[in-house]
């Protein structure tokens, strides 16, 4: 160690402590005070345990760092014929023989965990600049950007797989709350998952929509303003959101990031009112013990009026005129009640009969936003599963996305299809039936070929409609998809099964398949071992465990451990 007078120090022991994952250095008496320089020689594998330096697109330090700060002067030494690529702009690189040496300019005060080294064969390179790994914050800012820029992008609507997910796993039984106290560093690994992240996404953009875009956002910048190049908790974000809008923040995000799970809010008409109830919402059907601050927004009818308030006790009620058109104020056929518009908050909605006939007018009338049809579909599906509602008024609901061709809300539509069928295929086959007639009469209006002119989200839609029939066990999609695949063996340029739609001929194929007839497993290897590109080789690996004969599956699984599959390359 290099101090003020160039002095050197070295080391009277050196105590590692693995689990901790920490390494104290002792000096035989007090070092210095001043600047100095710690150097240290240390080997390490060079894996894909994506921790450290690892084999991978980037390099990174882990969650369990990221709240030190520091400036950062990096100098690499690598061989010369690869690039090696840092945070900050190459000041000099010096050739050594088969090595060089690359310095860097010093970085800003910057958290270790954005510290990123990239080395290796590069075909081209876009950008200077690497990106760190996107914070839960920064999930949802970065959807904020794009919608801002991009409104027709929709880009909420995306958002909602995230929600989606969150919403999930959060009413499990097992889920754990945003914010959970580490009593080891080795702990950090599984809290950071996707309820953390979903979740934690999903809260803010629900806090986001209550405070205001406009409130929301100068508030913010108030607070990086305020702790820029320094450590912060949850609480500093919620005092500076708290005191910039006068609104009780704190008290609120704390309910959400604090106890794990989120509610369900019962309503009901009664007369002129909307009488509201909340309680924790588990998959299994039972119900928690948790209250929540919760931001509602309703509207009647119509988006043009709406009403924003908390629900901070367990029951309340609300004036249906307070929120209603004044032309639809009367209950007529086009009279419907949507409550959390557009997903904006983080949790389910449970309609009375009343309310629940006139969302399904609704949908049939397209008078909803796309993210409102997906989270009613959503919120129905996820109460049918937990006993909350019955199958017949979940598939009532799915009829009357019938005429729907809005790719983003059919797929929700699809994905719950397909889980309703896993969960009831074999007590009510006539509901599995009714299923798979509601997907034909989606999949009549692109069919299996495209079309001139269409979009891509219409190849998409096909793919997807194509995927859940053959999933379903549709015997018309499936002996399709398998005449078209063995076109397909014969020219592999045939048009009659493009790239588009070659994922749901392979799951066909694979329907059909056992150890005594395996044909088709062995032209998908076939065709696996040929192509050089990674989507097909992606497509194959991913339909090969959707055989029916156990033995198959299990080749097919220790085919994924062999050197023949890169996982790296590889997405299954």
């Amino acid at each position: 160690m290099a101090g003020v007078n160039w002095q050197d120090l070295a080391p009277t022991e050196v105590v590692q402590f693995e689990e901790d994952e920490i390494l104290v250095i002792g000096f035989e008496k007090e070092l210095p005070i001043g600047e100095g320089v710690l150097t240290m020689n240390f080997t390490g594998t060079l894996n894909d345990q994506m921790r450290g330096f690892y084999r991978r697109d980037c390099t990174y330090f882990q969650h369990r760092y990221l709240q030190i700060y520091a400036k950062f002067k990096l100098t690499l030494q690598v061989p010369s014929e690869l690039v090696a690529l840092s945070n900050m702009p190459v000041v000099k690189d010096t050739l050594h023989g088969p090595l060089k040496t690359v310095y860097y300019e010093e970085s800003p005060l910057m958290s270790t965990y954005l510290v990123a080294i990239v080395v290796g064969l590069f075909d081209y390179i876009e950008s200077s600049t690497l990106e760190g790994e996107r914070s839960v914050f920064m999930t949802t800012v970065s959807y904020l950007a794009v919608e801002s820029i991009f409104p027709e992008w929709n880009n909420w609507t995306q958002f909602l797989d995230e929600t989606t997910s969150g919403l999930r796993l959060d009413a499990l039984a097992e889920s754990h709350p945003i914010e959970v106290e580490v009593n080891h560093a080795s702990e950090i690994g599984a809290i950071f998952d996707s309820i953390s992240y979903d979740k934690g996404a999903s809260v803010i953009r629900m806090l986001q929509s209550y405070l205001g875009a406009e409130r929301f956002q100068k508030a913010l910048a108030s607070y990086i303003k305020k702790y820029a190049y320094s450590n912060a908790k949850t609480e500093d974000l919620w005092a500076v959101l708290e005191e910039e809008t006068g609104e009780p923040v704190k008290d609120l995000m704390t309910t959400w990031t604090k106890q794990q799970g989120y509610p369900v809010i019962y309503a009901k008409l009664n007369g002129q009112d909307l009488e509201l109830e909340q309680a924790q919402f588990l998959s299994d059907g039972s119900s928690g013990p948790c209250m929540w601050i919760v931001p509602m927004t309703s509207c009647c009818g119509s988006y043009d009026v709406n009403k924003m308030f908390l629900l901070k006790d367990k029951t309340d009620k609300i004036h249906i005129k307070d929120f209603a058109a004044s032309q639809i104020a009367d209950r007529d056929q086009n009279f419907w009640i949507k409550l959390n518009i557009d997903q904006t908050g983080f949790y389910r909605v449970k309609y009375d009969d009343e309310l629940a006939a006139g969302l399904e007018n609704a949908v049939k009338a397209k008078k909803l936003s796309l993210m409102d049809m997906i989270g009613i579909v959503e919120d129905s599906y996820a109460l049918s599963v937990a006993c909350k509602q019955t199958l017949t008024s979940l598939l009532r609901l799915l009829n009357a996305y019938r005429h729907e061709s809005d790719y983003t809300v059919l797929s929700h539509v699809t994905s719950v299809c397909l889980g309703v069928d896993k969960i009831s295929a074999d007590a009510t086959p006539d509901l599995s039936r009714d299923i798979k007639q509601l997907l034909i009469k989606l999949l009549l209006r692109v069919g299996w070929d495209p079309k001139d002119g269409e979009s891509h989200l219409d190849a998409m839609l096909r793919l997807l409609l194509l995927i859940a029939l053959v999933k379903l066990g549709h015997d018309e999609t499936i002996n399709e998809g398998i005449r078209r695949f063995h076109i397909f063996l014969e020219d592999r340029t045939s048009s009659l099964l493009p790239p588009d739609n070659r994922k749901a001929a392979y799951l066909a194929v694979m329907r059909t398949v056992s150890t005594s007839s395996r044909a088709g497993y062995e032209a998908l290897l076939k065709i696996y071992r040929e192509t050089s590109e990674a989507q097909e080789k992606s497509h194959i690996l991913g339909s090969l465990s959707s055989c029916r004969d156990k033995d198959i599956v299990v080749e097919a699984l220790n085919l994924m451990l062999t050197d023949e599959v890169n996982l790296e390359t590889v997405s299954i």
